[in-house]
């Protein structure tokens, strides 16, 4: 089958959600084109044949890119025989496919809050944004949902899935060490981190783009040595995107999930982490000591819940059967 695979690169959570399963398209014999840019390229920059895509960022600029990409996506796909086009949080792609009547297929953690039954108490808000946001969504004619917890479709042709994670290659009985592991989508974290840093204990902080802290090691980004170091930390500290999270609860990490108000996403990932009893949920926009404390008092009495979601199957597979079932 040849597959026209479309990633949003902002962020580097849609690339990483991604590879595993475009490996595992490759490896079942069907020919996968990628187009991303972006942050992704930090995941994918090896990818043979890799076409430059350009992300649909928020802002002024959006609905003059949105319609740029549409366009080039047009002519590619008129152009080249497509048997199936895949789009992880690209909204150009779907739109393109659609106009062309050709079979569409959309996993992200977006469809969660588009086509899934959610639990009450959510930001109404956000839950609301997020929808719109997700819209690119509603024009697949099949999608999965890649979560951290276990979830149930609402809609017909969803299915649900976790992510794939290198995390869980490392053994299961390894004893946390004294460090927790930080990343963050944005530079916006900076009085947390400074306060961690006093605070609690050594803090590995990985890809960040932001003015030196003190007393915070900062690391390039490394999928493997990020990884590992997850496996052996004693608690997670980030931005709340879905992937950070599922590798965290899949090892059962303690977690601080921080966003900034208006990202809904992140906002309703954070609530859904505290309501989980699996970690703590901070706002980027407020003061940074009551999470922080929450956080570290709870790191040492542990008493955070560990969520059992390794029965939640990876991505990589759920997306190699829906793609070969058909529409």
């Amino acid at each position: 089958m040849r597959i026209a695979y479309f990633l949003h690169g902002r962020g580097r959570g849609h690339a990483s959600r991604s590879a595993p399963v475009i490996a595992r398209l490759r490896q079942r014999g069907h020919q996968c084109q990628v187009f991303a840019g972006g942050d992704a390229l930090d995941i994918l920059h090896g990818d043979e044949g890799l076409r430059p895509w350009a992300p649909t960022l928020p802002g002024a600029a959006m609905p003059r890119t949105l319609l740029r990409q549409y366009r080039a996506a047009l002519t590619y796909l008129r152009e080249e025989h497509v048997d199936l086009v895949v789009s992880d949080g690209d909204m150009p792609s779907l739109l393109a496919a659609r106009t062309l009547g050709m079979r569409t297929l959309a996993l992200g953690h977006d469809v969660v809050f588009s086509r899934c039954a959610l639990p009450s108490g959510l930001d109404r808000g956000a839950l609301w944004r997020q929808r719109v946001n997700g819209v690119g969504t509603w024009l697949a004619a099949q999608a999965v949902a890649v979560h951290f917890l276990p979830i149930q479709p609402a809609r017909p042709n969803t299915w649900v899935a976790r992510p794939d994670t290198r995390a869980m290659s490392a053994p299961s009985t390894t004893q946390p060490e004294e460090h927790l592991v930080a990343y963050f989508r944005d530079p916006n974290a900076a009085p947390f981190l400074d306060l961690l840093a006093r605070r609690g204990p050594p803090l590995r902080l990985y890809g960040w783009r932001g003015e030196p802290i003190a007393g915070v090691e900062v690391r390039p980004f490394d999928q493997d040595a990020f990884a590992q170091d997850v496996a052996t930390a004693r608690g997670v500290v980030g931005s709340s995107g879905s992937n950070l999270i599922a590798e965290a609860l899949l090892l059962g990490k303690p977690l601080l999930a921080l966003h900034a108000a208006r990202d809904a996403e992140q906002l309703l990932n954070a609530q859904l982490v505290a309501a989980s009893g699996a970690g703590v949920r901070g706002c980027l926009d407020e003061p940074a000591q009551p999470a922080v404390d929450r956080f570290l008092d709870g790191l040492r009495a542990g008493s955070f819940r560990r969520v059992d979601t390794q029965g939640m199957p990876p991505v990589s597979d759920v997306m190699v059967d829906v793609v070969e079932r058909g529409s």
